[in-house]
């Protein structure tokens, strides 16, 4: 996955359903790193769950549990994933639209 490999309307077909992989900078430094704006996390939750329908997913991986709306996705489950010592968690964040 690239560092950012989300665009909105954009979406992955996985076993019969579409799936929208996300992978924001998480901080400025790392935005900077890759040569790669900040994204407003909540525009662009609000955005992906446009382009979702009813049982679709959001896979997004973050340092952050995004703010969402209930009505829109609902948590289907996380993922959390550790490199090494001394190095930042990271989570997936799967959503599905409801």
């Amino acid at each position: 996955m690239y560092p950012f490999s989300l665009a909105v309307g954009n979406k992955f077909l996985v076993e019969g359903e579409y799936v929208i992989l996300a992978s924001p900078p998480y901080s400025q430094e790392d935005a900077e790193h890759y040569g790669l704006p900040m994204v407003n996390r909540n525009k662009v939750i609000i955005e992906a769950a446009k382009c979702l329908e009813k049982g679709c997913s959001l896979f997004w991986l973050d340092q952050v549990l995004p703010m969402y709306s209930k009505k829109d996705l609902k948590l289907a489950g996380t993922i959390g994933t550790v490199r090494s010592t001394n190095h930042r968690f990271r989570v997936a964040c799967i959503f599905e639209r409801v």
